[in-house]
């Protein structure tokens, strides 16, 4: 097996290779989300009961990170770049700030201070 089977990863080329790079991006933010949660000693006990007070929230920023890798990665195609025209700066620009703004949320909330 060799780079060519995850090039999906990077370059998703149509509709069954564009739902795994959704699912392979959002899974790989959540689990980076969840074991750091697990793990930081900032955060409470990590338990699965808590998930449905933030869940929604964490997969909706994890569709932002994989939303946003793919704007930034389909401009860099200059088949794209031509067909967007003056698009082009708007959707770099969303492209970075969803990946920004993801990237923070990929941190897990601190505990409250009692």
């Amino acid at each position: 097996m060799g780079l060519k089977e995850f090039s999906f990863l990077l370059w998703p080329e149509g509709g069954e290779t564009l739902t795994t790079f959704y699912f392979c991006w959002m899974l790989i933010f959540l689990i980076v989300h969840f074991v750091w949660d697990w793990r930081s000693s900032k955060t409470p006990v990590f338990c699965v009961d808590r998930l449905k007070d933030r869940g929604v929230q964490t997969v909706y920023n994890a569709s932002t990170f994989a939303t946003s890798l793919l704007l930034l990665l389909a401009l860099i195609h200059n088949s794209v770049v031509e067909l967007l025209g003056d698009t082009s700066i708007p959707l770099l620009i969303a492209g970075f700030s969803g990946i920004i703004q993801s990237a923070i949320a990929i941190v897990p909330p601190k505990s409250p201070v009692n």
